[in-house]
């Protein structure tokens, strides 16, 4: 299904760099994708949401990642 493999794509691409709000809208935009994916069905690891979020995070924030 095309949709599916477009928000999961869109997921796995998102980055804060475009967010000029700051965190709390950068969080905002992160769980509207988290929701996307509940809606299609879509089960990622939990670990895998922990890991995207830090990845895009690290675009915007690089001081506050630590690895």
């Amino acid at each position: 299904m095309p949709y599916k493999e477009d928000v999961y794509n869109e997921f796995h691409a998102l980055t804060f760099t475009t967010y000029k709000k700051g965190l709390l809208a950068s969080n905002a935009k992160f769980n509207s994708y988290l929701t996307k994916l509940t809606i299609a069905k879509i089960d990622i690891d939990p670990s895998l949401i922990l890991n995207q979020y830090f990845k895009a995070l690290e675009s915007k924030f690089p001081s506050w990642v630590l690895r």
